[in-house]
């Protein structure tokens, strides 16, 4: 498994990169369940490199399970 990385090319913590997949898997439970998360509840008081990467993987979800279920 390779590290994450920011914009500016530096890798995230492996903390981080924990708190960003247990908020993706939250994300993503709810939209199993019928529900339709809002990305920026989500954000939270993410900053710099995690919000960005954590943004991503948010909208990948959100545009991928979201559309299945229109």
């Amino acid at each position: 498994m390779t590290a994450a990385r920011g914009e500016d090319g530096s890798s995230l913590s492996i903390d981080i990169q924990g708190r960003i997949d247990r908020i993706c898997l939250e994300f993503e439970d709810l939209w199993r369940a019928g529900k339709s998360p809002r990305m920026e509840d989500f954000l939270g008081d993410t900053t710099g490199p995690e919000r960005d990467l954590l943004f991503v993987e948010l909208l990948r979800l959100d545009w991928g399970i979201g559309r299945a279920h229109v």
